[in-house]
């Protein structure tokens, strides 16, 4: 059996935290105006999706085509499909009891299962909408899986730096997460061509990596005041809505500085937890239902404090947490049968 990375298992234990703080502002709809929180969602945008794009690429193994394709089936399409039908299922219920069910909605989440909440504006994830990750990075690794030759490795590498300005240039107009794979095929191609240099930081001095960390925050620092405008709504980053600020080409070094601060960090304080290796092999349960809790405790929260907001998320991630011990002891299918 291999070593597991402990540094990994904190990089994406930091990562899933970062999203749900984000999108704290998001699903709890407060007017936070220019907050702290506010600010913090904003600058988490410039690199949580793209961290676990790339730590998926750094982590894929390319594999012949019927296995690659049965893995993936079984890891991420059928947690996907099984997770959103009980956040639908769950939140439909919530909706009933509450008076505000409409038939509607529900059509269009189902439309929203099939079509990874995205079909022209008629599919939608209202229950569980991080989820639009999992087909994304469904079809990305079946790709990359499929093309991939070291004789054309930095070939691969260009085409997906083309497919990402194309991707910027279509913009949301795509069905069945096409443009948002788009975006995140670069990503992920630079965790997995560039491997090497992303896991090397355990061979590095903690100095090392703390340097890293400070240069790397420097420069997402000024890649914020550039690429975000924290005074005008809606304008945060999102490969989801295809939106990549002031300057979309900057994204692309945000998220690499974003994924170097995160993993140079992790190796840093990365020790063996078993808190934090079921909450790495379990993000795609946080990412699934942590949506619905927030909706769920939503009317009985309106604070705008920064602490709180960073106690509330890790709540959701203690809850979330459970729900994986459960899921691993009686529901292993949802977590892609990971042991």
């Amino acid at each position: 059996m291999k070593e597991r990375l402990l540094f990994v298992d904190f990089a994406k234990t930091i990562g899933i935290y970062l999203v749900i703080v984000g999108h704290y502002v998001w699903y709890i709809n407060i007017p936070f105006g220019n907050t702290a929180i506010w600010n913090m969602a904003y600058f988490v945008t410039l690199f949580h999706m793209p961290l676990f794009f790339i730590i998926s690429g750094m982590l894929f193994n390319v594999r012949d085509n019927k296995t690659q394709l049965q893995k993936c089936c079984g890891q991420i399409l059928f947690p996907y499909f099984l997770i959103t039908c009980i956040c639908l299922l769950l939140g439909s219920l919530s909706d009933y009891a509450n008076g505000v069910f409409s038939f509607r909605v529900l059509i269009r989440n189902l439309l929203g299962i099939f079509s990874g909440g995205d079909f022209y504006g008629r599919g939608t994830l209202d229950y569980s909408g991080p989820m639009w990750f999992c087909i994304s990075i469904f079809m990305i690794r079946l790709l990359i899986n499929l093309i991939y030759t070291e004789e054309r490795k930095n070939a691969i590498l260009l085409l997906t730096f083309a497919i990402y300005g194309v991707g910027i240039y279509i913009g949301d107009r795509l069905p069945l997460r096409i443009d948002s794979s788009m975006i995140g095929l670069m990503f992920f191609y630079i965790g997995f061509r560039f491997k090497k240099i992303f896991l090397g930081i355990t061979s590095n001095p903690k100095w090392k990596n703390l340097i890293i960390s400070l240069c790397s925050f420097g420069i997402l620092v000024v890649c914020s005041e550039f690429d975000l405008d924290y005074g005008r709504p809606q304008c945060h980053l999102s490969i989801n809505a295809m939106k990549f600020g002031n300057y979309p080409f900057l994204f692309i070094l945000s998220g690499v500085m974003g994924t170097l601060l995160i993993c140079c960090i992790s190796q840093i304080l990365s020790f063996k937890s078993r808190f934090i290796e079921w909450v790495s092999k379990g993000t795609i349960v946080i990412l699934g239902f942590h949506q619905l809790l927030m909706i769920s405790c939503k009317r009985w929260i309106d604070s705008m404090d920064v602490f709180f907001v960073l106690a509330f998320s890790f709540c959701i991630l203690l809850f979330c947490y459970v729900l994986i011990l459960i899921s691993r002891k009686y529901f292993p299918a949802i977590l892609g049968f990971r042991n």
